[in-house]
Formats: C-alpha cells, sequence, structure tokens
C-alpha cells in the first residue's frame, strides 16, 4: 500500500492540454480561408434621377468599350471601361445579358453589379 497504489487506484486527477490538440488542428476554424466561384463585380454610375433597387435585375447590354444596364426601353447605369473578360461574356450570350444589383454606394450615385 504504497504511492504505487494509491497512483492506480485513484486515476488521472489531470488530463494533458495536448492530448487532443492534432484533433483540433483538423477542425475547421474562423480563419480558414474557403473560396468560392469567383464573382464578377463591376461598379455602375448611375444615371441623372435615377435609383438603383438593391437586389433588383437589369439587362446589361454592350455599347462599345462601356457596358449600359437598362430597364425596360431607357438606361438607368452605365459601366465605363468595363473588363474585357466581362464585355466577352456579355458577347458569348449574344450581346445582352441580366445584371444583379448587389450594393448601393452611400449616395446613391454607383452601384455594384453583378453578371448572371
Amino acid at each position: 500500500m504504497g504511492l504505487d497504489y494509491i497512483r492506480k487506484e485513484s486515476g488521472k486527477p489531470w488530463i494533458k492540454r495536448w492530448e487532443s490538440g492534432l484533433d483540433r488542428l483538423k477542425l475547421p476554424t474562423l480563419f480558414d480561408m474557403e473560396f468560392g466561384e469567383e464573382q464578377q463585380l463591376m461598379t455602375a454610375r448611375a444615371s441623372p434621377n435615377i435609383v438603383l433597387g438593391l437586389g433588383k435585375d437589369y439587362v446589361a447590354q454592350r455599347d462599345g468599350e462601356a457596358i449600359k444596364l437598362c430597364e425596360e426601353w431607357c438606361e438607368v447605369a452605365r459601366v465605363d471601361h468595363a473588363p474585357e473578360a466581362i464585355l466577352a461574356k456579355i458577347e458569348a450570350c449574344g450581346g445582352c445579358a441580366m445584371a444583379k444589383v448587389v450594393r448601393v454606394g452611400l449616395f446613391g450615385d454607383t452601384a455594384e453589379v453583378q453578371l448572371r
């Protein structure tokens, strides 16, 4: 009945902190980065006296090196100097595509638009 018996019968009074450390390292955390699909956003400038609606769909048409966003028959916004990749994507769709307003600027004169 010595120290060996006491240790054997009482069990572990403490747990090693690093015992499950490898398992915790494998779990996803707040800082793990996962990249989704690529989003093609562009900044459009609204026409005078036009308010762009958040989440609203517009028709994007190629107009030379620019893209104009139309609602029914009138132009509501314009993207000057659009990237070639976006222009090519619109051209592949027959010259027009749908665009959705993702974010509206603070003063309402600009909006971030995503091509669908």
